[in-house]
């Protein structure tokens, strides 16, 4: 079982209070916003070790996305698989990419359908304050850019 991935998703349990930045490269725009969303770590859908298959964790952003964890190698400094992004808006929309998973629990995500390229870094300043980057390209050219602080409501 993988305590990294564990501690990762509980680490995004809760009510928080985002606070987003977003630069349009493309159209030249720029726009804040905020919002709250409920994150919650569903379950481990499948776990079976004595038959060698990986573990594929699921969790959710108060029903709008949903995410799928599928590990595929772990060590000390980090854990690395396919990550699976499901945005519940545009269910013909599914990403499927890969994710690394490094031991102070920053995650860098990488998704790539050909035409856009999407990077995303989240990490942990404190355990109520979680930042997130986010780059688009489109054939290699970054048209998006996006940061966001995310503040907990409660503390978990």
């Amino acid at each position: 079982m993988n305590n990294n991935i564990i501690k990762f998703l509980q680490l995004n349990r809760g009510n928080w209070i985002i606070q987003n930045n977003t630069y349009n490269l493309f159209n030249n725009q720029s726009l804040q916003s905020k919002y709250q969303i409920n994150s919650i770590f569903n379950k481990i859908l499948y776990d079976s070790q004595s038959m060698n298959i990986n573990i594929i964790f699921s969790i959710s952003n108060d029903q709008l996305t949903d995410y799928f964890i599928i590990p595929l190698f772990q060590n000390k400094q980090y854990c690395s698989g396919i990550i699976i992004r499901n945005n519940l808006n545009c269910p013909d929309f599914i990403q499927q990419g890969s994710f690394l998973l490094c031991d102070n629990f920053s995650i860098i995500t990488y998704f790539d359908n050909g035409q856009f390229q999407i990077y995303e870094k989240i990490w942990f300043e404190h355990i109520n304050l979680r930042l997130r980057i986010q780059v688009i390209k489109e054939f290699g050219h970054s048209i998006f850019i996006s940061f966001s602080s995310d503040i907990r409501k409660y503390s978990i």
